[in-house]
């Protein structure tokens, strides 16, 4: 029995993009909202993504996920709260045989000058195998300090589902709330996606604004096992994933062609949540054994070096809490400054290599302090590229840090 997994937070959660209009847009307002507003900048909040795999029976989610956009002027929280996930719902908004997620979205606006002037709740970008429904029995839309004017009921792949609200006596907070549900009517399609968005104007005292905060909500095979393992690539960080819930193993495929010795570094990064996850690192093979285990609680740095090249796989596994976590895999090799040489470009050279030459000599400096103390320095490397005009850049640090110091006290009789 599959279980449901609320996985991955694939964007940046309150870094916002402001995109001046260069001219005035003029906007009206859909059903009986009348009113022309003249826009004078819209700021667009980078979207979130929220990830959950498609269950095969009833059960309860209750998490939630929130897209906040602020400045000296205003705060917004907009977050969706799943509710429960029904298979084969008898009854409205389902045929009979039809998934259901109940889920429940609230945008909280406070303004320190002017006014909300109107909030707005969209669902769109819905893909062919699913339809939204907006409910409007009595409960299932608040509002505060705004009335609701129209409904857009039903939402599909060619039309939005909307719920639009207007102020009233011009608060400097609102607050909207709406029930929904989301059909899944392909019972063999794995993949389905709406995007629920935000959009609030908003008045300042000289001009009005809007701000589109938004969501997106897929169902997918979620990567807990070794088969469904999402691919990664060494040198990126991954970022905004999440941990929580049904959602306790993660697992991330790395394709190895040459043998080197990897790292993973691999933080708790919670920022919404009351807590961060607690969780441990696996690293398997390609044949799905353990080579390597990491059990910090919330911070990882460790090594291990693969012994066969294809693709290893990288476990998630949380022990407690939730919340979120970002992660890096990097290659590390050991050069060795050898003794035998090498010529560069016509100047010789000691090699850098990767391999041992089995002997090497060391230059040192012995100093002697006035109370007989003696320090001896093994000098430092520096490694510097020399190209073919005879142009020398270095690549170290421009200073030869000592490799080791030796400290011996003498006694005086």
């Amino acid at each position: 029995m599959r279980k449901l997994n609320l996985k991955s937070w694939k964007t940046v959660l309150i870094l916002s993009i402001i995109v001046p209009m260069s001219l005035f847009v003029g906007l009206r307002l859909s059903g009986t909202l009348h009113e022309t507003l003249t826009i004078s900048e819209t700021i667009d909040v980078d979207r979130i993504v929220w990830s959950m795999n498609r269950p095969s029976h009833i059960i309860t989610i209750g998490n939630w996920v929130e897209n906040l956009y602020s400045d000296d002027s205003v705060f917004i929280n907009f977050s969706i709260c799943l509710g429960e996930y029904i298979e084969n719902q008898l009854g409205w908004p389902s045929d009979g045989d039809d998934d259901v997620i109940h889920f429940t979205l609230s945008a909280t606006i406070n303004v320190s000058k002017g006014y909300v002037h109107s909030s707005i709740i969209r669902f769109s970008e819905i893909d062919a195998h699913s339809i939204v429904y907006v409910e409007t029995t009595k409960g299932a839309t608040f509002s505060s300090n705004l009335k609701i004017e129209q409904f857009g009921l039903i939402g599909t792949s060619s039309h939005d589902a909307y719920v639009n609200s207007l102020h009233i006596n011009e608060p400097n907070n609102a607050l909207l709330t709406v029930r929904a549900y989301l059909v899944l009517t392909d019972e063999i399609a794995m993949d389905h996606q709406i995007l629920a968005t935000n959009e609030i104007h908003l008045f300042n005292g000289t001009a009005y604004w809007r701000i589109n905060i938004p969501i997106q909500l897929e169902v997918i095979v979620d990567n807990n096992n070794f088969n469904t393992a999402d691919p990664i690539q060494t040198s990126i960080t991954y970022s905004r994933l999440y941990l929580g819930g049904y959602d306790a193993d993660d697992f991330y495929k790395l394709n190895i062609p040459v043998l080197k010795t990897m790292y993973i570094k691999a933080n708790a990064t919670s920022s919404m949540q009351p807590e961060k996850p607690y969780y441990e690192i696996y690293v398997y093979d390609p044949s799905h054994t353990q080579k390597a285990y990491s059990s910090a609680k919330y911070y990882h740095d460790f090594e291990f070096v693969p012994t066969v090249t294809g693709d290893w796989f990288i476990k998630f596994n949380l022990t407690a809490g939730h919340g979120f976590y970002s992660f890096y895999v990097g290659t590390r090799e050991t050069f060795y400054f050898r003794s035998d040489t090498t010529t560069v470009n016509g100047l010789s050279a000691n090699k850098l290599l990767t391999s041992q030459s089995g002997t090497a000599g060391y230059n040192t400096r012995t100093d002697t302090d006035p109370e007989g103390a003696i320090t001896r320095e093994y000098w430092g490397i520096r490694v510097f590229k020399r190209s073919s005009s005879g142009v020398e850049t270095e690549i170290t640090n421009s200073q030869a840090d000592p490799v080791a110091r030796v400290y011996q006290s003498c006694t005086q009789h």
